[in-house]
């Protein structure tokens, strides 16, 4: 190999990683400030790169709004795919999405919350192409687990309620850390989570109490720190 194609190679790397950092930085931002609060000053300078880099990548904030909101619903879309396409009951499906959604959710938050729940209407164009992509998901979720069921009429109802169910730790964590004090961020803690959340929507949808626990199952007072104010709800 050449001396000049390794630099090329490693130019194409480096633009590579530029425009993650950028996603990153611009996920981050429009997450907690809004797509209209957050310049594109701001987006550099979290991502360390210039202005006009992003420019060159992106062409404007919406674009780059553009391009995050595109990867991260290719991203859930193929995600939620795989884990209804795994498992033959609708528990099976409900459990293997439930559990996918909530490890992306981890690796991902930010992004995903402005994929999904933030509407910055002053974006022209982005609450069309958040539907279209939603409806992909509906109707995932109308063939492997909704439609089964003969619930198809409640869609809008069951739709954006599955979805926040998962979402709801993800979005209120820093309240709820605020009044039960530090939550674990780890497998165990996660997996415990998910589970739960499994456990409510199948309750809700098939009218049956909870599968029994399994082994990732443990108390749940044992994440929750009640120690601040004295003793926990479980303690005499």
């Amino acid at each position: 190999m050449s001396e000049e194609t390794e630099r090329e190679i490693q130019r194409r790397r480096n633009r590579a990683e530029q425009r993650e950092r950028v996603l990153e930085a611009g996920a981050a931002l429009f997450a907690s400030k809004g797509f209209g609060g957050a310049s594109m000053r701001e987006i550099a300078r979290e991502a360390g790169v210039s202005l006009s880099m992003i420019n060159y990548y992106f062409g404007s904030k919406k674009g780059l709004l553009d391009e995050l909101l595109e990867r991260q619903h290719d991203r859930y879309i193929e995600t939620v795919r795989a884990a209804l396409e795994s498992e033959g009951t609708i528990e099976g499906k409900v459990r293997a999405y439930v559990r996918a959604a909530v490890a992306l959710a981890r690796r991902i938050g930010p992004a995903l919350r402005v994929a999904f729940v933030e509407l910055p209407n002053e974006a022209p164009g982005v609450l069309e192409s958040k539907a279209g992509r939603i409806a992909e998901i509906a109707a995932l979720m109308a063939a492997h687990v909704i439609g089964p069921l003969e619930r198809v009429s409640d869609i809008h109802f069951l739709g954006p309620g599955l979805g926040s169910m998962i979402m709801s730790h993800f979005m209120a964590r820093p309240m709820m850390e605020r009044v039960f004090g530090e939550l674990p961020d780890d497998d165990r803690f996660y997996a415990r989570y998910a589970e739960v959340i499994a456990d409510q929507i199948l309750y809700g949808l098939v009218g049956r109490p909870p599968a029994e626990r399994t082994a990732v199952d443990a108390p749940i007072t044992e994440f929750l720190p009640f120690r601040r104010g004295g003793s926990r709800p479980d303690e005499p």
